[in-house]
């Protein structure tokens, strides 16, 4: 028997549930040096449009269309895709101003979070804005990217742009207004309320705190955390940090809906989140769920993380649990080789995802994944601590990737974001895309892309394949794909070699050993099989038929059996433009008067 080589799954991983990706776009320049922040969050409105935002000093491109930067520093680019991963917009904003967040709120308008540095020059939409330098504005735009407001915040602090936390809750919108002090917006732009500290004594030069993160308990409640370098006193709670070198303690803030407060709390040992974020997650089960980077040693219930040394940045990141009330249950090492930048509840409360980074081999629980297939990672978490799962994906990026964010649509649908930092072409579900260096979006499920390896097995004159599968299925006969043949078995009419694949999206495709049939005496198609090359192609393909007869069709199928190109053939050879199609495997059939020939086309 000849066997048949499978395509592997470039975007591999160690466990049997690796995620499918829906869509992905990349965006960003690979032919200019600039500076880029990647996905610096996502957001998802009611209709499925997501938002994401970028910073950087040279031109942004994306699926064809081209953005220019503000000249002046770093201009903040807002995107926008429809529910299919199509580009909708790119909007610059300017002058020198940094991306920290972004939200959507009422009736599907967004509320953009960014920090205007050095000058007082604030441009929308080519118009100019006279603004405060060196204050975090709230941008609000409607559904289609329509300035309506914008506001600062109340005074002018020291490293302002550290302050990237936002939430919109309940028809209102909580940011950092001043150096001590989270405020409560209207959808007007209204202040409505302040929570201040009482007092602050830092231990250092930095006399801020800056709220990097946040979430909302099931009961309304708002959670925040910030970096501390201090005794911060709230009424008669006063919290002393633990002061070691290079550490940035985490305060951890319960509020009500009005700001009115509730309890605090410092997590001491933790490093400065290098990526400004302190990822955090409120969980169905209300716990709070953060990823930290540790400096020194940090404990949670049984669990003890020691960083092997301390005061460097050679941190060991985590995630830790603590519950309603602040006190820590569990801490959880996703080692010195990986970072935790977000973190993600899972609706249907089955856990917490985790996406970063990572070098060289990463052990999460059971689960070992390697850098090899890509150096950003998503894992999950469950409530009581276990590691559910782990992949690493974006391969074909030569100096690596990085997740920066997660959102989902609360449906078993999720997005990643993230920083591509290499020029050559990312690889998604088997897939190359766009080599722009910037970010990347992606749409995935928690779904497996690697489909298992079918075998054949004999029944009379039906062939079954195995083991049972709910992806694509398609039979072939000597090579050939054979229309219509999409089921778990199928039924032999003429002597020959058959196989099966099996594939749950186009590029990432298993196929069976071939197996040689030869209890039938049926006669085969008279219409012979044809010539198809260069195969695999890269743009154009060329067919030889010359033993068509009379009006003959040409069709390209995907394996999904969908008919995406269609000609006569009116020459015995003629070449075929496909450069349309996308990077993976299809189906390009022959009909005349006397039947349907077909073989597989790869594209790559």
């Amino acid at each position: 028997m000849k066997k048949i080589i499978s395509i592997t799954l470039l975007l591999s991983s160690v466990f049997a549930q690796a995620q499918r990706f829906d869509w992905v776009t990349s965006a960003g320049y690979a032919g200019v040096a600039n500076s880029y922040f990647g996905a610096v969050a996502i957001a998802r409105d009611s209709q499925g449009n997501i938002y994401t935002l970028d910073g950087a000093n040279g031109q942004q491109q994306c699926q064809g269309v081209t953005a220019e930067p503000y000249v002046g520093g770093i201009t903040t680019f807002l995107y926008k895709f429809n529910a299919s991963g199509e580009l909708q917009y790119i909007k610059p904003i300017g002058v020198n101003f940094y991306p920290l967040n972004i939200q959507v709120g009422e009736n599907d308008n967004l509320y953009l979070l960014g920090a205007l540095w050095g000058g007082s020059t604030l441009i929308v939409d080519g118009v100019t804005i006279s603004g405060i330098a060196n204050r975090n504005y709230i941008l609000k735009f409607d559904p289609s990217g329509n300035l309506l407001w914008n506001v600062p915040n109340n005074e002018s602090f020291g490293g302002h742009s550290a302050a990237c936390m936002l939430q919109f809750h309940d028809n209102h919108i909580y940011f950092q207004s001043g150096s001590l002090s989270v405020s409560k917006l209207d959808i007007a732009g209204q202040f409505i309320s302040t929570l201040t500290a009482d007092a602050f004594v830092p231990y250092t030069a930095v006399n801020s705190i800056y709220f990097k993160g946040s979430g909302v308990f099931s009961n309304g409640d708002l959670f925040f955390s910030a970096t501390s370098r201090g005794t911060l006193t709230y009424g008669t709670t006063t919290l002393v940090p633990l002061i070691e070198t290079g550490t940035a303690p985490l305060l951890m803030l319960r509020t009500n809906n009005n700001l009115n407060f509730g309890w605090a709390a410092y997590v001491n040992g933790a490093g400065n989140p290098a990526e400004n974020f302190i990822p955090l997650t409120i969980g169905n089960d209300d716990g709070i769920y953060v990823g930290l980077e540790v400096n020194s040693t940090i404990i949670a219930g049984t669990d003890t993380i020691i960083n092997p040394g301390p005061g460097s940045t050679n941190y060991t990141d985590g995630i830790l649990k603590l519950d309603e009330t602040g006190t820590p249950i569990w801490l959880k090492s996703v080692t010195t080789n990986a970072h935790a930048w977000s973190l993600l509840n899972n609706p249907d409360g089955s856990g917490v995802f985790c996406g970063g980074d990572f070098t060289g081999e990463l052990t999460l629980g059971n689960f070992t994944i390697n850098a090899s297939n890509g150096r950003s990672y998503i894992t999950k978490i469950d409530y009581d601590g276990t590691f559910q799962n782990a992949f690493a994906f974006v391969s074909g990026n030569e100096l690596g990737s990085k997740v920066n964010s997660l959102a989902t649509n609360n449906e078993g649908v999720f997005y990643v974001g993230g920083k591509l930092n290499g020029i050559s072409n990312p690889v998604f579900s088997c897939i190359p895309r766009d080599s722009n260096r910037g970010l990347y979006l992606g749409k995935f499920t928690e779904e497996p892309d690697a489909a298992p390896q079918p075998a054949i097995t004999i029944s009379g004159n039906i062939l079954n394949a195995s083991p049972v599968f709910n992806g694509n299925i398609q039979w072939f006969y000597n090579g050939d794909s054979i229309p219509g043949a999409n089921n778990q078995s199928y039924t032999v009419t003429a002597n020959g070699n058959y196989s099966v694949s099996y594939s749950y999206v186009p590029a990432c495709v298993s196929i069976s050993e071939e197996i040689n049939f030869s209890s039938v005496g049926v006669p085969e198609n008279e219409l012979q099989s044809f010539a198809l090359y260069p195969n695999p192609f890269r743009n154009e393909v060329i067919i030889e038929s010359k033993d068509a007869s009379g009006p003959t069709i040409v069709s390209v199928f995907d394996m999904s059996g969908r008919v995406l190109f269609i000609e006569n053939l009116e020459v015995e050879s003629k070449i075929l433009n496909l450069s349309f199609l996308q990077d993976g495997i299809y189906i390009v059939q022959l009909r005349d008067s006397r039947g349907v020939v077909s073989k597989i086309l790869i594209k790559k």
